[in-house]
């Protein structure tokens, strides 16, 4: 609910912020020129923009291991969903020719919804290991849940999940 509240609150400051980026527009084209409304939306065009943290992305397991050929898959599992917005966890998987036994071979987080600027997972550690079935991956995911308020507030959350991935 708080997260449905804060969305809300942030995207109407957006809303208002464009308007009052096209009211200045306006004013600086009529009282200055169009060069000056090209260069104040290309000095506002950065402050905008989503800043790129140095954050790693897609963790690489067993790189070492040689896979049958034809049996490396990729499979989504859902970490949390809500209204609008939804975290998953993508592992890719193969069956190691020596053990017989499927390991993990990469893993990701993929951040989707409506708004994702508003609210992304970034996440610090992600373990998969193989477990005595061979149906599941066990998966241990530990991040940050970043919100940020139309770039003045930031909020941080930690989030942990951990639970098991049916593979086939």
């Amino acid at each position: 609910m708080l997260f449905s509240i804060f969305i809300l609150i942030s995207l109407s400051f957006t809303l208002l912020f464009l308007y009052i980026i096209y009211r200045a527009s306006v004013l600086l084209k009529k009282e200055i020129g169009v060069w000056a409304v090209i260069v104040f939306i290309l000095g506002i065009l950065p402050k905008s923009s989503n800043s790129s943290e140095n954050r790693k992305t897609e963790w690489t397991y067993n790189s070492d291991k040689v896979f049958v050929n034809g049996t490396q898959r990729r499979e989504y599992h859902t970490l949390e969903d809500n209204l609008i917005s939804k975290v998953e966890l993508m592992v890719s998987y193969g069956l190691d020719s020596a053990s017989k036994k499927y390991l993990p071979t990469e893993a990701s987080i993929i951040n989707s919804g409506l708004i994702v600027w508003g609210s992304r997972l970034i996440p610090r550690q992600i373990m998969i290991k193989p477990t005595q079935s061979p149906q599941h991956l066990e998966y241990h995911v530990q991040g940050m849940r970043k919100w940020q308020f139309f770039y003045l507030l930031n909020y941080n959350e930690d989030r942990k999940f951990t639970g098991f991935i049916n593979i086939k």
